[in-house]
Parts: structure tokens; C-alpha cells; sequence
């Protein structure tokens, strides 16, 4: 979320087990190698050690698709797996629709530090 409202605009992350799913409007000024590195390299150090495969899978999607659908789906890979029965439920997972206040900061994160 580091890069949120600076080098993107987050729409959501679900972080799974063993993957995270990223849905981000990068801005025109960054490039998406960059951002992914950027992105592995502030994990790494809060989690003390490195654990990112070197490649990432990345779509494009088309102008015409949904973006919030989509957004919506990733959120749904925590019921899928069957770590919770609702989405709501699910501890690592950031909507800007709902977990972003109306100024995009997360408010999740704000809750953890208290």
C-alpha cells in the first residue's frame, strides 16, 4: 500500500497463503517492473527476509472491462480456499471502496497501529 495515491491507485489486495492479488491503476510516470520491485522489496524488509519468486504474472485488462467486478472476484479467493466463509472476514484484504476513507488512505492499516 506504500505507493498507493503516489506511483498508483490501489484498488485492492488480497494477500492469500501463497500469493497476493494487486488490482492498480499505475501511474504514467512509473513503469510496472519498477513498481513490482518496489512493491517485493518494501514486503521483504517488513517481513525480515526474502520471499518473492523472481517473475509476477500481470494482465492488462481491457478498457471495457469491469474493474471493480474483478476487484470483487480476488476478494472472493479467501471463501474459495475455504479460510473464511465471508469475505468481510478476512483479515488481508484491502478494498478502496470500502477499507479507503474518501481521501484513499487505508483505514485498516490506521485500526492495526492502535
Amino acid at each position: 500500500m506504500r505507493g498507493h495515491r503516489e506511483r498508483y491507485w490501489l484498488h485492492a489486495i488480497c494477500v492469500m497463503p501463497d500469493h497476493v492479488h494487486l488490482v492498480f491503476t499505475l501511474y504514467e510516470e512509473f513503469s510496472l517492473p519498477r513498481m513490482m520491485q518496489q512493491v517485493k522489496s518494501v514486503a521483504a524488509h517488513h517481513i525480515g527476509h526474502r520471499v518473492w519468486q523472481r517473475e509476477y504474472f500481470d494482465r492488462i485488462m481491457r478498457s471495457d472491462e469491469d474493474v471493480r467486478r474483478k476487484c470483487e472476484y480476488i476478494c472472493q479467493n479467501p471463501v474459495r480456499a475455504g479460510l473464511v466463509s465471508s469475505v468481510d472476514d478476512y483479515r488481508w484484504i484491502w478494498r478502496s471502496w470500502i477499507e479507503g476513507d474518501v481521501r484513499g488512505a487505508p483505514l485498516r492499516a490506521e485500526q492495526d497501529r492502535e
